[in-house]
């Protein structure tokens, strides 16, 4: 969740540090992460649903998904650092946004199928609780990285960094949290 929140809430400074001069456009360009989840989410869950008939497990669509994440992020930081314009920018924020929204659709077939059903709404509760505690954590550290190196880019290479590793913590979990078809 650190490079969604990173996004979200730095997103609108961001892309006037990118050379939007005026706040009302700078928004208009954020809005794209949040129309990025129409996408994302039907993407992402579309293929799932097409690998979860090939064996391959949430785990391994989440990991692709952190990686894309990971290069996003990170490409944002980069184009923040050397001035690409801001429709490039704008184009890594959608892209980026398609994958931060399309990985909850992993994470919510790996949980059902790991989870008892009598304590779902238990665990997608803690579940939610625990990421949006990265809501409180990644602004802040974005921020603070902005202010003492004067730009976001430290702030999206740090979230690429954490979707990183998120896709190697993925990776480490082993056969249960593989999803596989029921009854086959």
């Amino acid at each position: 969740m650190y490079p969604f929140w990173t996004i979200s809430t730095w997103a609108p400074k961001t892309f006037l540090e990118a050379g939007v001069s005026e706040l009302a456009t700078a928004s208009t360009f954020s809005s794209l992460f949040g129309l990025s989840s129409i996408p994302g989410l039907l993407i992402v869950g579309s293929i799932l649903d097409k690998m979860v008939e090939r064996r391959v497990g949430g785990k391994v669509i989440s990991s692709i998904s952190f990686i894309f994440i990971a290069l996003f992020v990170a490409l944002m930081g980069f184009g923040l650092q050397n001035q690409f314009s801001v429709w490039v920018m704008a184009l890594f924020v959608f892209i980026g946004g398609m994958f931060n929204w399309g990985v909850f659709a992993t994470f919510y077939t790996i949980i059902a199928e790991i989870c008892p059903p009598e304590i779902y709404g238990t665990t997608f509760g803690f579940f939610n609780a625990v990421g949006f505690l990265s809501s409180i954590i990644a602004p802040t550290v974005a921020g603070w990285l902005r202010d003492i190196t004067g730009s976001f880019s430290y702030g999206f290479y740090t979230a690429g960094i954490m979707a990183t590793i998120g896709c190697i913590t993925m990776l480490c979990f082993e056969r249960p949290l593989n999803y596989e078809l029921k009854n086959h």
